[in-house]
C-alpha cells in the first residue's frame, strides 16, 4: 500500500529527469546512488505507516459503525414517537375531511344549478342583444355604400381645382430652378475669377518677399565686416593705451607699486564691508532681542490678566455663595416668625381703577364678588358693597 508519503518521496528522491541531468559516469554513480537510497526510505517508510493506515482504518469503520447504530436507532425512536402523535392526527384529519368533501359536494350541486339558471338567463340576453347588434350592422352596411357615393362625387368636384393647384407650384418650382440653373455659371465664374485673383497675388508677393529678404541679408553682410573692424581697432586702441601707459620693460615695478598704492584704500573698504555686516547683524540681533523681550512682557502681562480675572470670578462666586446664605437664612427666619405668629402674614391685594371714578383704584376681588353693590354705592343707593 503506497501512501502519499511515498509518493512524495518518491519525487522528491527518484526524479525522472536525473538521469538526463547527469549524463557523465560520476551522474550515473550518483543516480545509482540516490535510486537505493530512494528505495530504502521508501520500503522504511512502507513499514512504519502500513501498519498505522490499517489501525486508523479499522478505528473509523468502527466508530462509523457505531454512530451509524446509534443513528439508526434514534431514527427508529422518533418515527415511534411521531407515529404516536400522527396516527390519531391522521384519522382526525381523514373524518375532517370525508364531512368537508360531503359538504362541498352539496354546495357544488347547489352552485351547478344556480350556474345552469344563470347562463340560460345570459344565453337569452346574449341572443337578444346579438339580434339588436346584427339589425344595427345590416343597417350601417346599408349606409356605408351610400356614404361612399357621397364622398367619390365630393372628390370628383374637388379634383380639378386641387390639380390645377398642384400644377401651378409644380410650374413655379420649375421656374425657380430654371433660374438658379442660368445664374449658376456666372456664380462659378466669378468665384473662379476671385481664387485666380488671390492665388496670382500670392504668387507675386512671395517673390517680393524672397527679393526683400535677400537685400536684407546683404546689408547685413556689408555691415558684420564694417562692426568686426571697429571692434578690433577698439580692443587694438585698448592695447596699444595699456603698453604706452605700462611699457613693457617696466610693467611689473608699476603694477607692484599701483598694488602697494592701493592696499590703504582696499583696507578701508574691507573695513566698510565689516562694518556693514556687523551693523546688520547688529540690528537683526537687536530686533529679535527685542521681540523676545516684548513676548516676554506679553506673557507676563497675559498672566496677571488671568490671575486678576480668576481672583475676581473667586471673589463673585464666594459673594453670591454668602448672599445665597443670607437670602436662604433670611428666608427661613420669615418663615419661622410667620410660623410662630400668624398675624403677621399679609395678602396682597390686587387693585384696579374704579369704573366711573377716576384716579381711585378698588380691590378686584371685591369687584368682581359684588359689582352690583358697586354701581349702587356709585349711585348714592343702599349697598352692601365693601371695597
Amino acid at each position: 500500500m503506497t501512501t502519499t508519503l511515498q509518493v512524495k518521496l518518491r519525487g522528491i528522491f527518484l526524479a525522472d529527469d536525473l538521469p538526463e541531468i547527469l549524463t557523465n559516469p560520476v551522474g550515473d554513480i550518483f543516480s545509482k546512488i540516490f535510486s537505493g537510497i530512494g528505495n530504502f526510505f521508501l520500503y522504511f517508510i512502507g513499514l512504519l505507516t502500513n501498519p498505522i493506515c490499517n489501525l486508523f482504518s479499522t478505528i473509523a469503520s468502527a466508530i462509523s459503525n457505531f454512530f451509524s447504530t446509534i443513528v439508526s436507532g434514534v431514527c427508529n425512536f422518533f418515527q415511534y414517537l411521531i407515529g404516536l402523535f400522527i396516527n390519531p392526527i391522521c384519522h382526525l384529519f381523514s373524518v375532517v375531511a370525508n364531512f368537508f368533501s360531503t359538504v362541498i359536494s352539496g354546495v357544488s350541486n347547489f352552485f351547478s344549478t344556480v350556474a345552469s339558471d344563470v347562463s340560460n338567463f345570459f344565453s337569452t340576453i346574449i341572443s337578444g342583444v346579438s339580434n339588436f347588434f346584427s339589425t344595427v350592422v345590416s343597417s350601417v352596411t346599408n349606409f356605408i355604400p351610400y356614404l361612399i357615393g357621397l364622398f367619390k362625387q365630393a372628390l370628383e368636384t374637388l379634383t380639378d381645382p386641387v390639380m390645377n393647384f398642384f400644377s401651378t407650384i409644380v410650374s413655379s418650382v420649375t421656374n425657380f430652378f430654371e433660374y438658379l440653373k442660368n445664374i449658376f455659371p456666372t456664380v462659378v465664374s466669378t468665384v473662379s475669377n476671385f481664387f485666380s485673383t488671390a492665388v496670382s497675388s500670392v504668387t507675386n508677393f512671395f517673390p517680393y518677399l524672397m527679393g526683400w529678404f535677400n537685400k536684407e541679408i546683404e546689408d547685413l553682410k556689408n555691415i558684420f565686416p564694417t562692426v568686426v573692424s571697429t571692434v578690433s581697432s577698439f580692443f587694438q586702441s585698448v592695447i596699444d593705451w595699456f603698453n604706452q601707459e605700462f611699457p613693457p620693460a617696466t610693467r611689473d615695478e608699476q603694477i607692484r607699486c599701483l598694488i602697494i598704492d592701493a592696499i590703504p584704500y582696499l583696507i578701508v573698504a574691507a573695513v566698510l564691508i565689516a562694518c556693514i555686516c556687523c551693523w546688520s547683524f547688529v540690528l537683526s540681533t537687536g530686533g529679535l532681542f527685542l521681540n523676545g523681550f516684548f513676548i516676554v512682557v506679553k506673557c507676563i502681562y497675559q498672566g496677571i490678566c488671568y490671575i486678576l480675572s480668576g481672583c475676581f470670578i473667586a471673589v463673585k462666586c464666594i459673594f453670591q455663595g454668602f448672599r445665597g446664605i443670607l437670602v436662604a437664612c433670611f428666608n427661613g427666619l420669615r418663615s419661622f416668625f410667620f410660623f410662630i405668629f400668624p398675624c403677621l402674614r399679609t395678602t396682597a391685594v390686587v387693585m384696579m381703577k374704579a369704573p366711573g371714578q377716576p384716579f381711585k383704584l378698588i380691590s378686584r376681588v371685591a369687584f368682581e364678588s359684588n359689582p352690583a353693590g358697586y354701581f349702587l354705592s356709585l349711585r348714592g343707593l343702599p349697598n352692601n358693597f365693601v371695597g
